[in-house]
């Protein structure tokens, strides 16, 4: 297991900011089998943390440890200095999870879902569903049961949550998954925007997501 960082910066100097992501000597084992261990990462504001690895590796159980949604077995994690277990309601006011899984109604609208995904936030914003539909051409199935969706159309509205939440830090599991080229590009953008802007994201994927003016930690399990 490594971590490296690619960009055009060195990672000599650099000081944590107050909206760093930090985990500290990090271990999980799953069925009597460690899948990591002594595992330290950083993000900071306008940073990316890829998590690379074969299938099986730990990249989803890192997730889901870095969302608060499972406990390592050893080490901690803390945002903006506090450990996001004990202050996991403030954490989760900073936080977007879209998981492998859509998380979506199947007989509710796309419109519907939206509605319901905004009232679950912590942290909505005022983007109009019908414009954020549009941009991720899905527009005309704005009132038809999501069960009438593609796979790749159900990612999308999955991914709809980026445009309609605000977070600070947002936390992705193969967000390209069932994607065609041109839904990769416009997620990518929206990506890029976030971070441009001052978020930061984790994630795992098999694309190769490369920019030369946003910094990316990489982690290999």
């Amino acid at each position: 297991m490594s971590m490296q960082v690619t960009a055009n910066q060195t990672d000599a100097g650099i000081e944590l900011l107050p909206s760093s992501l930090v985990g500290q000597s990090l271990r999980c084992v799953r069925n009597d089998r460690v899948l990591f261990e002594n595992l330290d990462i950083r993000l900071n504001a306008g940073e990316i943390l890829q998590i690379d690895g074969a299938n099986g590796s730990g990249k989803t159980s890192l997730i889901r440890i870095l969302s608060s949604l499972a406990q390592p077995d050893e080490g901690q994690v803390c945002w903006k200095g506090k450990d996001i277990h004990a202050f996991r309601t403030d954490y989760l006011e900073d936080l977007l999870y879209v998981g492998h899984s859509n998380a979506i109604k199947v007989d509710l609208s796309l419109l519907e879902n939206m509605f319901f995904a905004r009232a679950l936030s912590v942290k909505a914003n005022e983007q109009i569903f019908e414009d954020v539909l549009h941009r991720l051409g899905l527009l005309e199935h704005a009132d038809l049961p999501a069960s009438n969706l593609s796979s790749g159309q159900k990612r999308k509205l999955a991914l709809s949550r980026l445009l309609v939440c605000d977070a600070k830090l947002w936390i992705l599991d193969e967000p390209l998954n069932s994607l065609d080229e041109s839904s990769k590009a416009v997620v990518t953008d929206i990506i890029r925007a976030h971070i441009k802007a001052g978020g930061s994201l984790v994630l795992t994927t098999h694309e190769e997501i490369t920019w030369d003016d946003i910094r990316i930690n990489r982690v290999s399990l």
